[in-house]
């Protein structure tokens, strides 16, 4: 039978787990297979084995076809090769374009192009440190930092964040002067670099599109805000070849920083709950809460805590009340606490237990 196994975090421990199984194979005359995050066991008999071992590690297993998570985090949702790529492949595209924006703001006498250079010069700045505290959080755990480096991701958001909105308030200040007195712009130059400027942004946005940490997640919106900004550009570079509206051009300029605002301050509250330990949007701890009290070995719990590392990983800790004697009963009591938290994307979960024979807790 097919499970699939929860909790792998990086190949260090993927390691470590498939080096166990070798050793079961060859001790007990098993013939349990490991793919990445799947194991195949042949014999049921011995299952209890090898979740022992994965126990070990914090890791549980539930049966493949039964995974209906909306995300499983395996070692291929932890490889961040890809998201490194296609952020460093944003920066160079980035960088090239703030060039050749500002060369063309300034000849274009163009306040909205202008602006935006300005705008993604420090958004330059912002995907090169995001970028470098992205690569930062792909190291492995160590003495002092025991649960890894992925936090160092979000710490890039939050820069990213900081930049979007200071770039948004300059430029609303500098373009509020510009709405009463509107200068004339080269019309004809700002509808042929906007139409190169939708293509190059449309292109940084498909590839961001593709990622799911608050870095990709602030950056998209960068490149959403420059696809869209750059279309009503293309849209009141028509509108001005047949009018003299130049007040047009600075009031775009003020609702692209708006709408900047409007999606970057919740991306900033979301990092901020996630830096102050706020049970994660995702889990209903009063819902997780009852599950476990409806385990039929449950007496009470307490101190249930749960908290995210990076937004996508989610840890707990809780204690547990029980009359269970045996050390074999405790043990099966936590895999069964650990099959229920794997629904709440929690990976790791430490769990103590007091054993109540006497009923003595009341909760």
């Amino acid at each position: 039978m097919d499970y699939r196994i929860i909790g792998l975090q990086n190949e260090q421990q993927y390691r470590w787990v498939k080096q166990q199984i070798e050793r079961l194979n060859t001790t007990y005359h098993l013939a349990i297979k490991i793919n990445e995050d799947v194991v195949s066991v042949e014999d049921e008999a011995r299952e209890e084995l090898l979740q022992r071992i994965l126990s070990f590690e914090q890791l549980t297993m539930i049966p493949n076809k039964e995974t209906k998570l909306k995300k499983v985090f395996s070692l291929r949702a932890d490889t961040h090769q890809g998201t490194l790529k296609r952020m460093r492949l944003v920066l160079l595209v980035n960088a090239f374009f703030t060039v050749f924006e500002a060369i063309f703001g300034l000849a274009l006498n163009s306040a909205a192009i202008f602006s935006d250079a300005i705008h993604d010069s420090g958004d330059v700045l912002s995907i090169g440190i995001a970028w470098f505290f992205e690569k930062l959080s792909t190291k492995k755990a160590n003495d002092m930092y025991s649960y890894g480096y992925w936090r160092f991701s979000l710490l890039g958001g939050l820069v990213t964040a900081i930049v979007l909105l200071v770039g948004s308030l300059i430029i609303i200040v500098t373009s509020l002067p510009k709405v009463i007195h509107p200068e004339v712009v080269n019309v004809t130059g700002m509808f042929w670099v906007s139409i190169f400027a939708i293509l190059v942004n449309g292109y940084c946005t498909y590839l961001l599109m593709r990622g799911e940490s608050s870095n990709e997640n602030l950056l998209n919106i960068h490149s959403w805000e420059d696809v869209l900004g750059w279309l009503a550009i293309l849209i009141m570079s028509i509108v001005l070849k047949f009018s003299n509206w130049y007040f047009l051009d600075p009031l775009l300029s003020i609702g692209i920083a708006v709408w900047i605002i409007k999606h970057t301050l919740p991306e900033i509250l979301k990092i901020s709950k996630i830096f102050l330990q706020a049970v994660p949007d995702d889990i209903d701890i009063k819902e997780l809460r009852y599950a476990l009290l409806d385990l039929p070995e449950v007496d009470g719990i307490s101190h249930l805590h749960i908290w995210s590392i990076d937004g996508q990983r989610h840890m707990a800790s809780v204690m547990v009340a029980t009359c269970r004697l045996s050390v074999e009963a405790q043990s099966q009591l936590k895999q069964e606490i650990r099959d229920i938290v794997v629904a709440y994307h929690i990976v790791h979960i430490t769990i103590d237990v007091v054993v109540d024979p006497d009923h003595m807790i009341q909760v």
